[in-house]
């Protein structure tokens, strides 16, 4: 598939409806948080993060959508088990390190992670 390809949401969503594995789940989930359905963009991006558990954006985003639905605790426990598996990134690091100072955690198990 061509990367530089732009979908509109309604093609997108039967791209996925078809094929659940689609790399464009991302770009999916991605309208869904803009247009702030954020049950539907936490659905997708947990369905597409099943098959490509590696994508940092995508993690992000679930770490995001769980933040704006209040679930710090589960943003948190994500994005600690992303940089556990060296899967990380700036807004990763960045986001994971806000949680826990908002959470009032401990900076040395912060800094060991």
């Amino acid at each position: 598939m061509n990367d530089l390809i732009e979908y509109n949401q309604s093609e997108l969503e039967k791209i996925f409806a078809n094929d659940f594995t689609t790399p464009y789940f991302f770009s999916l989930a991605t309208l869904y948080f803009q247009s702030n359905d954020l049950d539907r963009a936490e659905k997708v991006c947990a369905i597409g993060l099943k098959t490509y558990t590696d994508n940092l954006d995508a993690i992000y985003l679930l770490a995001k959508i769980y933040l704006f639905n209040n679930q710090i605790n589960k943003s948190e426990k994500l994005l600690s088990k992303s940089i556990n598996q060296n899967l990380i990134s700036d807004k990763i690091l960045k986001l994971f390190i806000e949680i826990r100072d908002s959470l009032n955690r401990s900076i040395n198990e912060t800094k060991k992670n």
